[in-house]
């Protein structure tokens, strides 16, 4: 393993490989991979009958820098700022000067092979230790921070039209962008930061506008605790106070972040503090502020007080022209009528959410939507046609790449396939929710997981087995993680109740503490056992 990983770091590098292998002779390949980390002055052995320039992989590429024109040094350095590559319209804002054209110096350090091509998407990269070297030499020129200013610039401008394409149908393209600009865009906040604590406001505004604008990006991909960290370290800078409209944004961003990390209270400060800041009526951030406090309030059970602010973020997407937003403010208010027992009215607001969201082709709104459908076909005994939403609903959000949201619906799938008696099919979709879940890393939405493989245990008529995975199930999902829960779900004691209801108190109790004593993967590895084991409380 350790030579592959080797061989990786490694790719691309001619002599690399061989300054490698000649460290083995006192290294093994693992210490040499640990070392590799400053691989320009570890691989300094070469075979003595090569050149001098060949002797060491530093010397061969400062011969090989040696060799290039003043423009082809200066453009070779400043691309070092890029981090996991770069589309080629972001070379000239970034290490241009707005006087001489860099395609001709581009294009001879591709020929040179010190900029390659990446395969399959038309982008550009170095490798790493290439990248290193010409690192150094951007701090040598003293225009390092020139450079990652322009480049803090370009990628909150980046950053902005994620944003903005996310409420079109370029939708799916927008979450690509972000994923391909992902390691950009951490860099840019990085150097934000670094630049905010010295002071500099104009840094400071950048970053708390990208903290704004990838709210939903950061919601889609589940990064939400990269949402709320960002956020906060922005919101902490002295020099923040000095945009209160950009603090609002970045508030909203963090609102949403703890509320899907399981925090109601936090994601309601949130919000209020924002709405000091702001006039949440005639701002676009207000509609999402509204949502934000609406989807709380339905996460805690508060159903008067989520239709409310749903109501309210409705009537801000209506008077200032935001139909993402609006179409997203209906869908959730939907589903605060749908709990409350107003089958008619939800129906309606599912309607008005659908025509806008086909209208825009907004992927993301239309998995919400849908899955409020099926909830309320679920909910009139209509199962059949509640599995055929939940599986549109599964499309949707699989267009975007949001596996938070395909492991609710393949949960709220699971739930009607077990009420409609198809206990193997609610198995194998909770298990997939479980395995969602594991990915996004998120112990919360474990827990809610394995509550419905407990269920399904019991349908089964194994309640040992049923008591000590709802155990578990019940410690994991008061955890932090990654957990779109926008409604109490009320199935659960259907199953487990009689379960518990026929063991004996002793017996109920070794179970459930055994359950609560377990880890995530002893709880898992538990949980997709098929056949009963000897380890409960035996």
């Amino acid at each position: 393993r350790a030579v592959l990983d080797i061989c990786r770091r490694l790719a691309g590098l001619p002599l690399a490989p061989e300054l490698a292998a000649a460290r083995l002779r006192t290294l093994t390949p693992t210490a040499l991979f640990e070392k590799l980390e400053r691989a320009l002055d570890v691989l300094t052995t070469g075979a003595r009958d090569l050149p001098e320039r060949q002797r060491t992989l530093r010397g061969t590429i400062d011969w090989s820098h040696s060799l290039l024109t003043e423009a082809e040094q200066e453009l070779f350095r400043r691309l070092s700022v890029f981090a996991g590559g770069w589309p080629h319209d972001a070379i000239d804002p970034v290490c241009g000067d707005g006087e001489a054209d860099t395609t001709d110096a581009f294009e001879s350090l591709v020929e040179k092979g010190l900029v390659h091509v990446t395969e399959g998407d038309g982008r550009f990269g170095m490798f790493e230790t290439i990248r290193e070297y010409a690192d150094e030499k951007l701090e040598e020129s003293g225009e390092r921070e020139a450079v990652r200013h322009r480049h803090a610039r370009h990628f909150g401008a980046v950053a902005a039209a994620v944003d903005a394409c996310i409420r079109t149908p370029a939708q799916v393209e927008a979450f690509r962008r972000g994923d391909a600009e992902s390691a950009n865009i951490d860099a840019a906040l990085e150097h934000s930061f670094e630049a905010g604590q010295r002071g500099e406001t104009e840094a400071v505004r950048n970053g708390l506008e990208i903290c704004g604008d990838l709210w939903m990006y950061w919601h889609v991909r589940g990064l939400h605790v990269r949402a709320r960290d960002w956020s906060r370290r922005f919101l902490g800078l002295p020099a923040a106070g000095a945009f209160p409209h950009s603090i609002a944004r970045a508030l909203a961003s963090d609102s949403v972040a703890v509320l899907t990390l399981g925090d109601v209270a936090g994601c309601l400060e949130d919000v209020e503090r924002a709405e000091e800041l702001v006039d949440a009526e005639v701002v676009p951030v207000g509609a999402v502020l509204g949502i934000s406090a609406g989807v709380a309030h339905l996460t805690a059970g508060e159903l008067e007080q989520a239709r409310e602010r749903l109501v309210a973020a409705v009537r801000r997407g209506r008077s200032l022209d935001l139909p993402w937003e609006l179409g997203i403010a209906l869908g959730f208010q939907g589903v605060a009528e749908s709990a409350l027992g107003n089958a008619d009215r939800a129906t309606a607001l599912y309607d008005g959410a659908l025509a806008i969201q086909h209208a825009i082709g907004d992927h993301q709104g239309l998995g919400l939507t849908l899955s409020g459908q099926a909830a309320l076909e679920a909910a009139a005994g209509r199962l059949e046609r509640a599995l055929t939403l939940y599986g549109e609903a599964f499309d949707a959000y699989h267009a975007v790449g949001d596996r938070p949201e395909e492991a609710r619906i393949l949960d709220a799938r699971a739930w009607t396939s077990l009420a409609d008696g198809s206990v193997a099919a609610a198995r194998d979709d909770f298990v997939e929710s479980l395995r969602a879940y594991e990915e996004v890393g998120s112990v919360r939405g474990i827990g809610l997981a394995l509550l419905g493989l407990a269920a399904t245990e019991a349908a089964e008529g194994h309640p040992e087995r049923a008591v000590c995975i709802a155990a578990a199930a019940d410690a994991f999902s008061e955890q932090e993680g990654v957990a779109n829960d926008y409604a109490l779900n009320t199935s659960a004691p259907r199953y487990l109740e009689p379960a518990r209801s026929g063991l004996a108190p002793d017996r109920l109790g070794s179970l459930e503490a055994e359950g609560r004593s377990w880890s995530v993967r002893e709880a898992v590895h538990f949980a997709l056992a098929r056949e009963p084991t000897a380890s409960m409380a035996s």
